[in-house]
C-alpha cells in the first residue's frame, strides 16, 4: 500500500510601494528583502505602482539586476496581502523588515 503525502504552499502576496525600490532605498537591501520573502517565506512579492510609473521602476530594477523575485506590478489597492512599512529600505534596516514578515 503506497502512501502519498502532498504538501501544499500557501503564496500570499508582499505588497512593496514602488518608492522603496529607488534611493534613498538600497536596490541590493530591495533584492535581499525579495529574495528572502520569495524562498524562505513563500510570499509573491508584488510591486504596487500607478500605470504611469510601470514603466520606469520596471527599467530601474532590471538594469540593476533586482528585479528577479518580483512577481508582477500591481495598481493600488487592486490585491490584497501584507504591505511592507517602512520608510526607505537600507542595510540599516533589512532585519527589521524581515522580522516584520514573521
Amino acid at each position: 500500500m503506497a502512501i502519498f503525502l502532498y504538501i501544499f504552499i500557501k503564496y500570499m502576496n508582499l505588497l512593496i510601494r514602488c518608492e522603496l525600490t529607488a534611493p534613498p532605498s538600497e536596490v541590493g537591501a530591495f533584492r535581499s528583502m525579495t529574495l528572502y520573502a520569495t524562498i524562505f517565506k513563500s510570499y509573491d512579492c508584488l510591486i504596487v505602482a500607478d500605470r504611469d510609473e510601470v514603466d520606469f521602476y520596471y527599467k530601474w530594477l532590471k538594469n540593476r539586476g533586482a528585479y528577479d523575485f518580483v512577481k508582477q506590478f500591481v495598481l493600488p489597492n487592486s490585491e490584497t496581502g501584507k504591505l511592507l512599512n517602512v520608510d526607505r529600505l537600507t542595510y540599516n534596516n533589512l532585519n527589521e523588515a524581515i522580522l516584520y514578515l514573521g
